[in-house]
């Protein structure tokens, strides 16, 4: 296999390179043997489970190059994209910058709006049904309002199309699949808890929580069943007499006291933000119109803004969780931003394709047409993420929220289980896909050194978790011969 071979000009590098952090002292023989062992090794434990592997290693902060394989082919790199848009955004919009969402439309007079409500959102990734309660009640305390004479308009038209639901594989209701809309609650998804009633035959207790206050009606046709059933429930979303209603059915085991929570991805999100819009505002003693009046001629205006994250918070739930609906917003947020309203992926990925550029790769060294990897068709070379770690690493005002939004290795995130217990410190990202591996991060080999930005990405992988161990072995036994330099 061609991956096989190790450049000449990378154990070149690794016995004659000056140490790190500026220090004349030469690598020691032994430690280069060790490194340059253990990729063989890791390269021959895999060799028959996945056709093509690119690695690079670099030295920071100078960015030189120490060990490489494949580095300059484009490989599928699964959720190691998310790096690459993170990047685009930290460089286009800074980590400062705010997402967007309002409630817009004419003026109050006396607490009343004489017309339409509407929510208006830029595409932020980060709302949940607890700050959608939040803003609900702030905007009702801080403007006084008692009525709205027309109705709740939920206005997605940043985002073009305005909802876009990704489907890899043809798998849709599975839950790394997203939803996108400018305005999303709850990442687009709908969640229920489920417990058993308190006797056999009972129709199950069932709630939305605490924040959405009923978004929408529910028909409960459930049963708990003696504790040596299962419980097997469903829930499902109709449209009765043009009203949206969800439908709960199946059975629940009185022994499930802790209960259940069953989670639906929205196809249509709009009605379900604007039910639970009125029925928030209704809770809050606000007279709601019958029914949405002519938005013509309304001279709309922003009237509230609703609390929300920076990028640098966002950044977490994409980074250290590999959230892939957050992902695909930011894409799409950052073309609006940059490039003007409406949002598309098409914009975003231009933007992100600019900055990978700007920063010196090459547009040889990757294809892009997803933000956050969920794709078989973008790809990038290990080089375009050693480019960007260390643009990162070397720019401190989008170093310390990249480090922040990073998996940590044995605490958090998708590190969580790796390199437990290990005596160094890695900061990265990781990326699966049914026949892709990979990892681009930092490796802290000493407190008060700089890292090492490592990639490495698999290709046509047959057994996913092998490679990643053994991938994961490399890594460790790579870190402890850098400590011995």
């Amino acid at each position: 296999m061609a991956y096989l071979r190790l450049t000449l000009v990378a154990v070149f590098a690794l016995i004659t390179s000056k140490g790190w952090c500026g220090s004349n002292a030469l690598f020691s023989p032994s430690a280069s043997q060790v490194f340059v062992r253990e990729w063989a090794t890791a390269k021959s434990e895999i060799s028959g489970d996945a056709d093509l592997c690119g690695i690079e290693i670099r030295r920071l902060p100078d960015g030189q190059v120490l060990l490489s394989e494949n580095n300059h082919v484009p490989l599928v790199a699964a959720s190691l994209t998310k790096v690459l848009t993170s990047l685009a955004a930290l460089k286009k919009l800074g980590p400062d910058h705010v997402f967007r969402t309002e409630f817009r439309g004419q003026r109050p007079q006396n607490g009343v709006i004489q017309g339409n409500l509407f929510v208006v959102s830029d595409g932020n990734p980060l709302w949940f049904s607890k700050d959608l309660k939040y803003c609900v009640e702030s905007f009702v305390s801080t403007l006084g309002i008692k009525a709205i004479q027309g109705g709740i308009i939920v206005d997605q038209r940043f985002f073009l199309p305005s909802v876009e639901r990704l489907c890899l594989d043809g798998k849709c209701h599975k839950s790394y699949n997203p939803t996108i809309s400018a305005v999303a609650v709850d990442f687009n998804t709908l969640t229920i808890s489920v417990y058993p009633g308190q006797k056999i035959g009972e129709r199950a207790r069932v709630g939305w929580g605490e924040s959405w206050v009923t978004p929408i009606p529910l028909r409960n046709l459930t049963k708990t069943v003696s504790q040596k059933q299962r419980t097997a429930l469903s829930l499902r979303l109709k449209l009765e007499s043009g009203e949206l209603v969800g439908v709960l059915s199946g059975n629940i085991s009185i022994k499930d006291k802790c209960g259940t929570t069953l989670a639906i991805k929205l196809d249509d999100p709009s009605k379900i933000i604007s039910g639970a819009v009125k029925n928030l505002l209704l809770a809050n003693r606000v007279k709601i119109g019958s029914s949405v009046m002519p938005i013509q001629g309304e001279g709309l205006t922003t009237i509230f803004s609703c609390r929300t994250p920076t990028l640098a918070e966002v950044l977490h739930g994409i980074n250290r969780h590999s959230n892939n609906f957050m992902a695909e917003m930011l894409l799409r947020h950052l073309g609006g931003e940059v490039m003007g309203a409406p949002g598309t992926r098409e914009k975003g990925i231009k933007v992100v394709s600019g900055v990978l550029q700007d920063i010196g790769v090459p547009l040889r060294e990757f294809y892009l047409d997803s933000g956050s990897g969920l794709s078989y068709t973008t790809k990038a070379s290990p080089a375009a993420f050693g480019l960007a770690l260390t643009y990162l690493y070397n720019n401190p005002p989008f170093r310390d929220p990249f480090l922040a939004s990073l998996a940590e290795n044995g605490r958090e995130g998708t590190l969580r289980r790796h390199w437990v217990g290990a005596p160094f410190r890695v900061k990265g990202k990781t990326g699966t896909l049914a026949r892709a591996v990979g990892f681009s991060g930092y490796v802290f080999w000493e407190d008060d050194a700089p890292p090492f930005a490592i990639t490495y990405i698999c290709n046509n992988v047959s057994k996913t978790w092998k490679v990643r161990q053994v991938m994961d072995k490399f890594v460790w036994k790579t870190a402890m011969a850098l400590k011995r330099l």
